[in-house]
This record gives structure tokens, sequence and C-alpha cells, in this order.
């Protein structure tokens, strides 16, 4: 059971992580764009 408790937690950890990572890809894209559009 803890184990697969465990499991769980990590999992969650990496969904988590990569939800921020493209989260943060996203902004950086679009302030990217924003920039081009300024310049």
């Amino acid at each position: 059971m803890q184990l697969n408790k465990k499991a769980q937690l990590i999992s969650r950890k990496d969904v988590l992580i990569g939800l921020f990572i493209l989260i943060s890809n996203q902004k950086d894209r679009k302030q990217n764009y924003y920039l081009e559009e300024v310049l």
C-alpha cells in the first residue's frame, strides 16, 4: 500500500511539473510574440 501511495504521489508531482513547464512555455511564447509585434 505504501509503495503504491508513493508511486501515485510521484506521478502526480510529475504531472504538476509537466503542467508547469507547459504553462511557462506558453507564457514565454506569448511574450516573444508580443515582443515581435512591438518591434
